[in-house]
């Protein structure tokens, strides 16, 4: 009545393997993941934003094989002042020449020029 055939020993057997083959591979699968979870915790990235010249060759120093900087060249901004900003005739003197000579006057129209100078300049 209940005979065993060859054919179901052999399934037992590849299921027997594939069970030990099952169990190996997550056995595997968890060394690896208790691996990186190390690894990785001891990894620390930290991102500066906007980063002074100076902190960045300080950061160099002390981390020159792991630092990495996805730009290399600073912004330096050099200001050049129009002809008429860098003149003498918006210097405090100027502006102070303006004033006092508009208290000078008795009497200035309201669109005189000495009247609104100063605050244009300042």
């Amino acid at each position: 009545m209940f005979q065993r055939n060859s054919s179901t020993d052999r399934q037992i057997r590849n299921q027997c393997y594939a069970t030990q083959i099952y169990l190996i591979l997550i056995f595997i699968s968890m060394i690896i993941m208790i691996f990186y979870h190390i690894i990785e915790t001891s990894i620390q990235s930290k991102v500066l934003l906007n980063p002074t010249e100076s902190q960045y060759i300080e950061l160099e120093q002390q981390y020159s094989h792991t630092l990495s900087m996805p730009y290399l060249i600073f912004t330096q901004i050099h200001a050049e002042y129009h002809q008429i900003c860098s003149s003498l005739w918006i210097s405090m003197d100027w502006i102070q020449y303006i004033r006092a000579s508009a208290f000078e006057v008795v009497f200035l129209h309201p669109t005189d020029f000495r009247i609104h100078a100063p605050g244009q300049f300042s």
